[in-house]
């Protein structure tokens, strides 16, 4: 061991190294003031961002202040010594994201760098993606400042994990997602093999949004649904679905809102989807706000993983409807019901989606699997010496 690394973990042991997050907040507790354009850059152009931030946050201890450091502002915190800088990994390895930008600040870094639940974007099929040669130097500037026992590039599964060997990065570890083990018990199957008992009556929807085209009759079909059971449709992105949920009509234009209407029903007018629009729609800005909101359904289904993940974290079963690499690898990894979207093109209904939700859950299964996950987690964060809390350390200890 170096004697930089030497160092750190002499400090690690003495608790003197503090940790902060490199990217977005975990919340924004302001948004009633604030513009939806302001409130969808803040949430970096999707709120399920919120979701893997804050169960970081609520996973590990003794975080810096502030907690969070936007990129522009991190040259400084990573100049420092005495600190860990963890960047949640979101959905970066693919040719829709450049992170040359990002490398260039962190190829000065003097801190420790840990980056946790990177994905990668490409089709149904997993096949590899072209990485902009800017990621590829963002991947080898956190590997480079690898310093703990362990890998420090934590993926959401074996996909990117084979898209980095393809690019000759091989130290990496598959640890699915955190927000997987926000709900601390380790019988959650259990809770959602009970809740699903029955026929679900309100239906909470993790709504797309109209970019997604030929998902356009699966996402009517689940807005019919929300209907029949005065259920949720709880929107994340793009801006258009977002400022809808807010009642914000006056921030899109008018072929904005009609994109939305077509959509999500395209039979109907616009004064009545504007209607049902206020009557349905919601938004969150936090996410222990929106899973309390989710304990009222008894069923949340979409395109959206982290919003079906919202509900499954509280018990209520749930099923996520795939069109890529990046949804299905985080279903199959953490054992989350899921049906392709190229298998149901004509859209689904409530006692389709039950049958779908009973013939793949297996709530033994799930918890050990789960649990198998906090485990290899908890090893991952502590072997890059963070400090683990008390909840995630319960659930992996029951493995």
């Amino acid at each position: 061991m170096s004697f930089w690394r030497e160092r750190i973990w002499s400090s690690v042991r003495r608790r003197r190294v503090r940790p902060f997050i490199l990217g977005l907040r975990d919340s924004i507790p302001e948004a009633a003031s604030l513009s939806s354009k302001e409130i969808y850059r803040l949430a970096g152009r999707n709120t399920g961002n919120f979701v893997f931030t804050a169960a970081i946050r609520s996973q590990v201890a003794n975080w810096g202040d502030p907690p969070n450091v936007a990129l522009r502002a991190a040259s400084a915190r990573l100049g420092e010594k005495g600190g860990i800088c963890v960047i949640p990994g979101a959905n970066k390895l693919g040719p829709h994201m450049d992170m040359g930008a990002a490398a260039e600040v962190l190829q000065n870094a003097r801190t420790p760098v840990v980056t946790v639940s990177l994905g990668a974007q490409s089709n149904v099929d997993y096949r590899v993606p072209e990485i902009p040669e800017g990621t590829l130097r963002w991947v080898k500037a956190i590997a480079d400042r690898r310093w703990g026992s362990v890998e420090n590039i934590g993926v959401r599964g074996d996909f990117p994990r084979r898209v980095l060997a393809a690019y000759g990065f091989d130290r990496v570890r598959v640890i699915g997602c955190p927000s997987f083990f926000l709900n601390p018990t380790d019988r959650l199957g259990e809770l959602i093999a009970r809740n699903a008992a029955a026929m679900p009556t309100r239906v909470a929807v993790a709504a797309g949004g109209p970019g997604r085209r030929h998902l356009s009759r699966i996402e009517s079909s689940l807005a019919q649904i929300v209907t029949e059971t005065a259920g949720a449709y709880i929107c994340q992105a793009p801006f258009t679905m977002v400022a809808l949920a807010r009642g914000d009509f006056g921030a899109l234009s008018e072929a904005e809102l009609e994109a939305c209407r077509e959509y999500v029903d395209g039979a109907t007018s616009i004064s009545a989807f504007t209607s049902w629009i206020r009557r349905h729609a919601r938004v969150f800005f936090d996410v222990w706000t929106w899973m309390e909101f989710l304990r009222g359904f008894d069923f949340v289904v979409g395109t959206r993983i982290h919003g079906v993940l919202m509900g499954i974290q509280v018990g209520v079963p749930g099923i996520c409807v795939v069109s890529d690499s990046r949804t299905r690898e985080l279903c199959e990894t953490m054992d989350i019901p899921h049906v392709l979207s190229r298998d149901h093109r004509d859209g689904l209904d409530r006692v389709e989606l039950m049958g779908l939700f009973r013939e793949q859950f297996d709530a033994g299964r799930f918890d050990s699997k789960r649990r198998r996950l906090a485990a290899n987690y908890l090893t991952f964060l502590e072997g890059n010496g963070l400090t683990v809390k008390g909840s995630l350390r319960s659930l992996a200890r029951a493995a």
